[in-house]
């Protein structure tokens, strides 16, 4: 039985593997008629002390966050007008705070998307161990089906 593709989700973080990731999941829809949201994952910074979050001090830390916030939409605007100066067409651009490989299993599952379509760098050995793999994560996780796009680690496909 054929799956119809209806909603593609596509995870970015605003790298050149993104861009590359999204331009396939357009040419994909294009052929199935679905349409494409993307997604950007922030986390909150973790090199800030626990009390820097917590407690005391709630004007900084709503501020910190407001920046983190602020800085995640502008850049995801920016990509998504890059994208549409390239002619690709975004219908959702979504900003989540969270785990990255969580959040988009859990974003994708919850609102209905029929695939999710990330950019991986390619790594391997050592890089890959030290530095994990959100789409590796994402794959193993998911119930929905997922294409990973390589990109290499200069960010040329």
């Amino acid at each position: 039985m054929a799956m119809k593709l209806k909603k593609i989700l596509v995870a970015v973080d605003f790298s050149a593997g993104s861009m590359h990731a999204l331009e396939k999941a357009c040419e994909l829809a294009v052929a199935c008629g679905a349409s494409v949201d993307i997604l950007h994952v922030w986390e909150t910074p973790s090199f800030l002390p626990a009390d820097t979050l917590v407690g005391a001090n709630v004007e900084m830390q709503q501020s910190l966050l407001d920046m983190v916030l602020e800085h995640a939409n502008q850049e995801l605007a920016r990509f998504a007008s890059d994208a549409e100066a390239r002619g690709l067409k975004v219908v959702e651009k979504l900003s989540e705070e969270g785990d990255p490989s969580r959040t988009i299993v859990t974003v994708a599952e919850s609102n209905g998307y029929d695939l999710i379509a990330l950019g991986t760098m390619g790594r391997t050995g050592l890089m890959h161990v030290l530095l994990g793999s959100v789409a590796e994560k994402v794959v193993r996780h998911s119930k929905v089906p997922v294409l990973t796009i390589k990109t290499h680690e200069t960010g040329n496909p």
